[in-house]
């Protein structure tokens, strides 16, 4: 196909590769659009790579992508005008009109109809606007902002997925170990009816005592179930946020989430590094830069607007006109009387810019006390791991006393079935806080705007 290519000999080479260059280009672009492919089904996936998936995969940066593809030709848009106009005309009427003549030149001999008759043109015509009172920079400086906006947006889109990838990762996470201790705690469910069991048939405790095991192995059971529908829930909002089927048998790594939490926390500082980071301030900052240019293309409209005009081309009562036509010259546009829509039209841009103004203030509060719960919700969390770890020693010991005084007749089934129930309530508690903290270290970076992987 290159073959054919006509050009002249220095450019020939240059053209051949600029057009390899483009064609590299265009599938480089086409592989990247694919969605990634998971070679393992039963590949068990830590949270970066969770949220390198996310990222590939998830519609909601295509979304992203293509409001930034957008914005970013309407800025290509913007800048037309400063371009001349070129176009192609061509066209056919067919006239008659009155000839107003003088009373003097009035002669019965001389016809007061022209016409009728076939009027066929063809030609170019060029215009070139030289001054707009600065509307045009004014419509371009908003697309700019425009752009600006649009970037900031899906990097918003980007941070909320990516959290979103975070707290369904620790979920699945928090899922998995309910599971494990929903199944220790029917082993020693089952542990405790064969005790009773051995007693019974000991003669040293009723049956009563096994109808008791028997009903706690049945609540041990029950909270499997649960434990398992909760794996299962918990894996299908993963593979949504990760853009993968909803049903896939997901797992993932645990020890590839660690924690990073300030060693010291700065409020003031905390604050002014999320007003200055978080994308949804960005975006707002963006607005407020487009409605003061809209404010500045409307005040351009009370200019005046010089355009240079031109056309070359022919005109005859003929199909195939012969008679050349031309014209050049410039052209000076004043507004004077528009039914005062450039005094309301300014009015309303006004208002906006105040409205994106005040939008953005109160985006800002918001931060802020995102950042401030935040900051409230990752202690809590500390406190609670710690709480936690020291309820579950307690228990265990508990339990295992009670057990023992059961085991000699000194305790009750009930003391130990209690036991069993605070224990496997402690380690429950135990779960929730622990992966409540990852979720709450990946919120505190996301209301700081640095939660990026």
């Amino acid at each position: 196909m290159l073959s054919h290519i006509k050009t002249s000999s220095p450019y020939r080479h240059l053209t051949i590769l600029i057009i390899l260059l483009g064609i590299l280009i265009s599938a480089a672009s086409s592989a990247a659009e694919k969605p990634m492919k998971i070679d393992h089904d039963n590949a068990a996936f830590t949270l970066t790579e969770c949220v390198r998936i996310s990222l590939k995969n998830n519609p909601v940066m295509r979304i992203g992508k293509e409001n930034v593809f957008s914005a970013g030709e309407e800025i290509g848009e913007m800048k037309a005008p400063y371009y001349p106009e070129v176009s192609l005309q061509s066209g056919f009427k067919r006239w008659q009109t009155h000839a107003f003549l003088p009373s003097g030149l009035s002669r019965p001999d001389i016809p007061t109809v022209i016409g009728p008759t076939d009027d066929w043109s063809a030609g170019l015509q060029a215009r070139l606007l030289l001054f707009d009172s600065g509307l045009r920079k004014a419509r371009l400086e908003r697309s700019k902002a425009k752009f600006g906006e649009a970037q900031e947006d899906n990097q918003r889109l980007r941070q909320e997925l990516i959290l979103s990838v975070h707290k369904s990762f620790f979920a699945l996470e928090a899922a998995y170990q309910a599971d494990s201790v929903s199944r220790r705690s029917l082993e020693r469910a089952n542990e405790h009816l064969r005790l009773a069991k051995i007693r019974h048939d000991a003669g040293a405790v009723p049956q009563a005592d096994v109808i008791k095991a028997k009903v706690q192995v049945a609540q041990a059971e029950l909270s499997l179930v649960r434990a398992k529908n909760m794996v299962r829930i918990a894996q299908g909002g993963l593979n949504t946020a990760m853009g993968l089927p909803v049903g896939r048998s997901t797992r993932v790594r645990p020890e590839s989430a660690k924690l990073i939490f300030e060693p010291q926390v700065d409020l003031a500082l905390m604050l002014k590094q999320a007003e200055h980071q978080r994308p949804v301030v960005k975006a707002a900052v963006q607005r407020i830069i487009a409605a003061e240019q809209n404010v500045n293309a409307a005040e351009s409209k009370w200019g005046p607007v010089i355009r240079a005009e031109g056309g070359y081309g022919w005109r005859d009562d003929e199909l195939a006109p012969h008679d050349e036509a031309w014209s050049a010259g410039i052209v000076l546009e004043l507004p004077i009387f528009t039914g005062f829509a450039r005094t309301h039209g300014v009015a309303k841009n006004r208002a906006e810019l105040r409205k994106a103004e005040a939008d953005r203030d109160r985006i800002i509060n918001q931060v802020r006390e995102e950042v401030w719960a935040s900051i409230s919700n990752s202690r809590e969390a500390k406190e609670a791991v710690q709480a936690a770890r020291v309820l579950v020693v307690e228990a265990n010991e508990d339990l295992r006393t009670s057990r023992e005084r059961y085991s000699v007749g000194a305790g009750t089934i009930t003391d130990l079935i209690d036991s069993e129930t605070s224990l496997a309530k402690a380690e429950g508690n135990a779960v929730e806080a622990k992966w409540n903290l990852h979720t709450a270290d990946s919120q505190l970076k996301y209301s700081l705007g640095k939660l990026t992987q």
